[in-house]
């Protein structure tokens, strides 16, 4: 066997080579194109539908409250809030804003606690505390949702679980209306 012979061979089994190599970049080239074409968004996070310790700052600033802010919480999907009052018609915007918020823009807020103090006197004692869950709203009754309707409407009141103190009950009675 001649050496043009084994030159010939040595130069096919090179040739064979690269075309496999550059083959399988062009499959491989392929297959990544078609994974980002078809990825499931499922899988994706958004981190600006959720509340975290980080974002919980961020969260209360879209919160466009009417009363003062006195404490906010965030405790393993519990949204925690307490408000100091000077209007019962402005606590019940606060309320109904507070739900809407949590409850339709926010992906892990199951529950709202909502505490409202009195803010006119130094003692500061509790008036009304409110607890709602996320799983007690359909997003169409989030949709429809009005202060007014809140505080009026008794399917949607009685999804609120409105607990009241003495000093609570007698301030919606004399001084709330």
């Amino acid at each position: 066997m001649s050496k043009l012979y084994w030159k010939s061979i040595l130069a096919l089994v090179l040739v064979g080579a690269i075309a496999i190599v550059v083959m399988s970049q062009l499959y491989r080239s392929h297959l990544e194109q078609e994974r980002s074409r078809y990825s499931a968004a499922v899988f994706k996070i958004n981190r600006l539908h959720i509340v975290t310790d980080d974002t919980l700052v961020d969260l209360m600033v879209t919160f466009q409250c009417r009363e003062r802010l006195a404490r906010v919480t965030w405790d393993h999907s519990i949204l925690a809030v307490d408000l100091m009052e000077t209007s019962l018609t402005t606590s019940w915007v606060d309320v109904h804003e507070l739900i809407t918020v949590a409850f339709s823009q926010k992906n892990n807020v199951e529950q709202v606690l909502i505490r409202l103090f009195n803010g006119n006197n130094e003692a500061e004692p509790l008036l009304l505390a409110i607890e709602t869950r996320k799983d007690d709203w359909k997003s169409n009754e989030l949709n429809q949702l009005t202060p007014t309707a809140l505080e009026q409407n008794p399917v949607y009141f009685g999804k609120l679980r409105v607990s009241t103190t003495p000093i609570g009950q007698r301030w919606l009675k004399h001084f709330a209306i």
